[in-house]
């Protein structure tokens, strides 16, 4: 057990350190059992911190929680930010080419299940489904940080496909059918795994699962279906 102190982390380098642990401690355990199904005793343990330190650092227990959506939506928007310039910039050099627009689909689900994939891993994933589901005052975070600009790439590419601009109900409404091509093999893996008796998301059968993902992403928007997810946009 760690120590019981009311002056925890003196220094701003341990101080720092102590908020880094409790944050990538609280996670996986929101995550799991959610908001309040854990207690600041739990996760303070967890990061071998005292209980007073999430006072201390976040001003209790919905700051810490906030300050777990501020992580998850710093960590997926590194990769989402960029992602959605470099879409702009292939929707345009497509020039409605649906060939190049459905491979530009491809990877841009390829590599959205590979990220969730990964966030299952660490606890992100979960608690992105739990504020999706029953969404809080941390889901704002999510929304700006992660869900917009996500949805804005994937209306990009919609609003290509159908001939609409791109803030339109209907470009907005069938980029966010894309989501239904990947989220339902992170939020819903266990039906599967359960018909199939295996994995769905390591291995070969990751390839599998994303091959899926991609014709179902594709037929959404109704372009062509690649050959091959990585194909490149000019071929």
């Amino acid at each position: 057990m760690p120590p019981d102190t009311t002056a925890p982390d003196p220094t701003p380098d341990r101080g720092e350190d102590t908020r880094r642990r409790l944050v990538e401690a609280a996670l996986p355990e929101f995550a799991r059992d959610g908001y309040d199904g854990v207690s600041i005793r739990r996760i303070a343990e967890a990061a071998e911190a005292n209980v007073a330190a999430v006072a201390y650092h976040f001003g209790g227990k919905r700051g810490l929680y906030l300050a777990v959506a501020r992580h998850v939506a710093e960590r997926n928007g590194a990769a989402v930010a960029p992602m959605v310039e470099r879409v702009a910039a292939e929707v345009a050099a497509a020039d409605g080419d649906r060939v190049r627009l459905g491979a530009l689909l491809a990877r841009v689900t390829t590599g959205f299940l590979r990220g969730m994939v990964t966030a299952r891993e660490d606890g992100r994933a979960g608690f992105l489904v739990r504020e999706l589901l029953t969404p809080s005052d941390a889901f704002d975070i999510l929304y700006d940080g992660f869900f917009e600009p996500m949805n804005r790439a994937m209306s990009l590419i919609a609003a290509a496909a159908h001939g609409v601009p791109p803030d339109s109900a209907a470009a907005v409404l069938r980029g966010h059918l894309v989501f239904g091509a990947v989220m339902p093999f992170i939020a819903g893996r266990a039906v599967v795994e359960r018909r199939l008796g295996r994995e769905i998301l390591e291995g070969a059968a990751l390839e599998e699962t994303l091959g899926v993902a991609v014709a179902a992403a594709c037929g959404s928007l109704g372009l062509p279906v690649p050959a091959s997810p990585g194909v490149p946009p000019h071929a």
